[in-house]
């Protein structure tokens, strides 16, 4: 079982459930937090399984992220292999090129994405609408700083390789 497991935490499918982590500032993809596919755990040899990532609670705010990845060593999944290796430190390893290339499609259609992202709270009557307003602008600005920061580097990002493979802290992004 553990040659199929580590086969299944090198494979694309995870990979993507990485950078999606990375985007997402999502410290939390435990073994709970992701389901594969029967086969995959199932049957030797198998490589091509799907995996779907699941529970996304803690997401999209850059302070828990920070507070839970660097001061309580919370980071785990497929992130943390890609990123950190328990004894040696921060890893950098390179994102497939396929996986570049769709980062650098979303990022030449990003003015629609942002437009539509604004269009969720543009007309909300709410007490708190100017609040999460201002909170999307920031968050969107943040998300468009760590998509950038993978293709420039073409490495898988977390808090912990951030400088080491962006001469940056993970906060100055």
């Amino acid at each position: 079982m553990d040659a199929r497991l580590d086969a299944i935490d090198n494979s694309s499918v995870m990979h993507r459930m990485a950078v999606l982590d990375w985007l997402l500032v999502n410290v939390e993809r435990h073994n709970d937090n992701y389901m594969l596919s029967p086969q995959w755990l199932e049957q030797e040899g198998v490589t091509d399984g799907w995996a779907a990532a699941i529970d996304h609670g803690i997401s999209f705010d850059s302070g828990i992220y920070a507070r839970m990845a660097l001061v309580n060593e919370k980071l785990r999944g497929p992130l943390l292999t890609l990123t950190t290796h328990y004894q040696e430190g921060p890893r950098q390893i390179g994102v497939e090129p396929k996986i570049i290339s769709d980062l650098k499609g979303g990022l030449a259609r990003w003015d629609q994405l942002e437009l539509n992202l604004k269009q969720i709270f543009a007309d909300m009557d709410h007490p708190q609408a100017d609040v999460w307003r201002r909170r999307l602008e920031r968050d969107i600005g943040a998300l468009r700083r760590r998509v950038e920061a993978m293709v420039a580097t073409g490495k898988f990002l977390s808090a912990w390789n951030c400088k080491a493979c962006t001469g940056k802290n993970y906060d100055e992004l």
